[in-house]
Formats: C-alpha cells, sequence, structure tokens
C-alpha cells in the first residue's frame, strides 16, 4: 500500500459528505467530497475560502477545489446539528460578544486566532451548562461552528474580506444586542442569557428576553 493510500484510509473520505479541512497550502475551510482520485480530492467549498490554482485566486462556497492528499493536515466530517438560538450558551454568547466588540473596532472583520477550535476536553457548553453535565454541552464544537448558529437563528450574516470571516449584525442581531447589555448591566451571566425564537420580534421589531439571570 502506498503513501497516499495509507493517507486516504486515514482521512476516511466518502463521496457526497462534508469536512472541516484544514491544508497547508490552501488553508482552513468546509467542502463537500465531489471525487477521490489517486493522490487527488476533488470538492466544492461550503463554507470559507480556499485557495485555488494561483496564489491571488480564492475559491468560496459553491466553487470546485482540487486537494491533494499528502498536503491535507486534517479533515473531520461535519456531523454536528446546528445548535437553536434557545440552546445558545456561555460560548455562543461570549462569540456574539467578540462580534460587537470587532464591529466597533474593525468593522465585523474576525481575527482567526481568537476563534475558539475544537477542543475534545473543552466542550461547547449551551444554556443550563454545569461541569460534567454532557447533555448541555456540544464535543467537536468551536467558534467556527458557532458562527453559524448565530448566522442561522438570523442574528449576524457571515462573508469573507481578506481571506478572514466578516460578521455583520442583523436587525434582529441589534436588538438582541440591547438585551445583552441590559442583562450584563444588571449582573446576568452568558450562562443564563437566553431569546426566544418564537417570541423574538415583537411588532416593533424588539426581541423579548426570557429566563433569568
Amino acid at each position: 500500500m502506498n503513501t497516499n493510500q495509507e493517507r486516504k484510509m486515514e482521512l476516511k473520505f466518502e463521496v457526497g459528505k462534508e469536512y472541516s479541512i484544514k491544508d497547508k497550502r490552501k488553508g482552513d475551510f468546509r467542502a463537500r467530497i465531489d471525487k477521490v482520485e489517486g493522490e487527488w480530492v476533488y470538492a466544492t467549498v461550503t463554507v470559507g475560502v480556499a485557495q485555488a490554482m494561483s496564489e491571488n485566486n480564492w475559491a468560496g462556497p459553491g466553487e470546485p477545489v482540487i486537494l491533494r492528499l499528502c498536503l491535507i493536515t486534517t479533515a473531520e466530517e461535519v456531523g454536528a446539528p446546528r445548535i437553536p438560538l434557545e440552546q445558545f450558551g456561555r460560548d455562543h454568547w461570549n462569540l456574539f460578544a467578540y462580534i460587537i466588540t470587532r464591529t466597533l473596532d474593525y468593522r465585523g472583520i474576525l481575527d482567526s486566532k481568537h476563534l475558539k477550535e475544537p477542543d475534545p476536553g473543552y466542550p461547547y457548553r449551551l444554556h443550563g451548562y454545569k461541569p460534567n453535565q454532557e447533555k448541555h454541552a456540544v464535543a467537536k464544537y468551536g467558534d467556527r461552528q458557532g458562527l453559524e448558529d448565530l448566522a442561522a437563528a438570523g442574528l449576524v450574516t457571515i462573508t469573507e474580506e481578506d481571506r478572514k470571516p466578516r460578521a455583520k449584525l442583523t436587525g434582529m442581531g441589534h436588538a438582541v444586542v440591547t438585551l445583552a447589555l441590559e442583562h450584563k448591566h444588571d449582573g446576568g451571566e452568558w450562562a443564563t442569557f437566553t431569546v426566544d425564537p418564537l417570541r423574538a420580534m415583537d411588532n416593533n421589531k424588539t426581541p423579548q428576553q426570557v429566563g433569568g439571570r
């Protein structure tokens, strides 16, 4: 068995599935696998950007990219479900607060070095989380997945600028900022801050906070 065959088995690619990929030349991104032939992996970018044929040419969501097995550092199947707004806990709201600060100073452009990577020892904490309560935490989850949750909940939109993620608050997101600031001002913790998605916007587009501190 040659090195590329061993690498293919190690990575366990399956056509049609989505993977979070780290590549030595193309960077970090998500992609759906279209075909694997020998040492080459043909995929379509789903989240983020990947360097394409030249240094100044990047493939974004919906665009094809060709990867070489020997250059792929890690590739993890994306199987975690999206976390709904009512289950957001300490880590989601910490990330939301970070977005607010980056909006004030950097037009919403996020620094990848500041984003929490999935860590088996530190699961993503949901609403109601307490130590050793796995039902209130998600393994193999990080801030990039958290960003997708915030976007799916309608709080932000995520784009790319200068090969970095950029988060922009939506109207709903701006309304939640007000509630978040009130919650913190009153001594509340992120772990207990909750916004009910079914009553998130009233006739004046003002979200209704539920739950205690």
